[in-house]
């Protein structure tokens, strides 16, 4: 039996509850632009071609500190797989360890 759109809807809104609990409690912090330095080229155009961005603006967000929408950065998130969240993806300085002192 098919299930309804608003099961997938509701299924779809658990399984975020759940995957943002466990990037919440296992979680590296990871900005894009750590993403980025840390990944080969095909696992990045992996992320983008699953976001449905190109790999330029992946990389303008990530080196640039270029801005980046909520739906976009959802889209990241999602695609990393809990490696990135969307705060960090959408407020990178919060997260960069500031020059000159140890992370």
């Amino acid at each position: 039996m098919a299930l309804s759109y608003r099961q997938q809807a509701a299924n779809k809104y658990q399984q975020n509850a759940v995957d943002r609990l466990k990037a919440f409690y296992y979680h590296k912090v990871m900005t894009p632009n750590q993403f980025y330095k840390s990944k080969t080229k095909p696992e990045l155009l992996a992320l983008c071609e699953s976001a449905k961005t190109s790999i330029n603006n992946f990389k303008q967000i990530a080196i640039a500190n270029g801005a980046c929408g909520r739906r976009l950065a959802e889209r990241l998130a999602a695609s990393s797989e809990g490696e990135m969240t969307e705060l960090e993806i959408l407020y990178p300085e919060r997260y960069e360890p500031i020059k000159g002192k140890p992370a």
